[in-house]
């Protein structure tokens, strides 16, 4: 991923192969309160699934009462 628009967009595939939505600004466990980008969604190996078959590795993920987030905590996007 060379551009912030890369990464928006390799998200958002894998937003839509597992039927999730794109999260600019998580903070998962243990981040105090810096944020990252993550995915939001129902199916957990959905998500993982999706996003390892595009090479992205290194997730981390919460359950979220009814759904999941699967986060990077080393991956960002600027600010909208």
């Amino acid at each position: 991923m060379d551009t912030p628009e890369d990464l928006e967009s390799l998200l958002a595939e894998i937003a839509a192969e597992a039927g999730g939505t794109v999260v600019r600004d998580y903070s998962g466990r243990g981040m105090f309160g810096a944020t990252c980008v993550g995915i939001e969604g129902d199916n957990l190996a959905a998500i993982l699934e999706a996003a390892g078959a595009r090479g992205l590795r290194g997730a981390c993920h919460d359950q979220m009462g009814k759904g999941w987030i699967v986060y990077w905590p080393h991956l960002h996007l600027p600010a909208e």
